[in-house]
């Protein structure tokens, strides 16, 4: 064997390549299926409780609701929830306004959900101040006390 045979350009073994236009398409057709499918699961996940976040949305402006509902996986047997989340401009821990938007957000759920599949409804008043802390106030409230207030009425 000598040399000439060995080192030639025709013996040398070509890795296998992509081509460049497969890679940027390839990422392309990615990024569009995984986008896809991060909108059905979100508009799957939050349709059910899309009117009561309209409406919320509606009567608050500039609230930001958001709602969501369902029994927590990490621990078995928890009782079901429904949780509302709002921004307020106040402080929700001294302003007696807070107890207001707790009925009005009560009577919407009424309205635009079924609160009777869940045990507990849960609501978050959260007033966002820039560069401070946020100031929080939750509310829970029993469902069952809901619905037999409704029934009084």
């Amino acid at each position: 064997m000598d040399s000439e045979t060995t080192d030639s350009p025709d013996s040398w073994h070509r890795p296998n390549t992509i081509s460049g236009r497969v890679v940027v398409v390839g990422m392309f057709v990615f990024g569009i299926v995984v986008t896809g499918t991060l909108y059905v699961y979100w508009d799957l996940h939050t349709a059910p409780f899309r009117p009561l976040q309209e409406a919320l949305a509606k009567e608050f402006k500039d609230s930001h609701p958001l709602v969501q509902g369902g029994q927590r996986r990490i621990r078995k047997n928890t009782p079901r929830m429904l949780r509302v989340v709002l921004r307020v401009d106040f402080d929700p821990n001294q302003q007696p306004g807070a107890d207001a938007i707790v009925e009005r957000v009560v009577k919407l759920a009424r309205e635009h959900h079924d609160l009777a599949v869940y045990e507990i409804l849960e609501i978050h008043l959260a007033w966002l101040r820039p560069e401070k802390r946020t100031l929080q106030r939750k509310i829970v409230k029993h469902v069952a006390e809901l619905l037999g207030h409704e029934a009084g009425d």
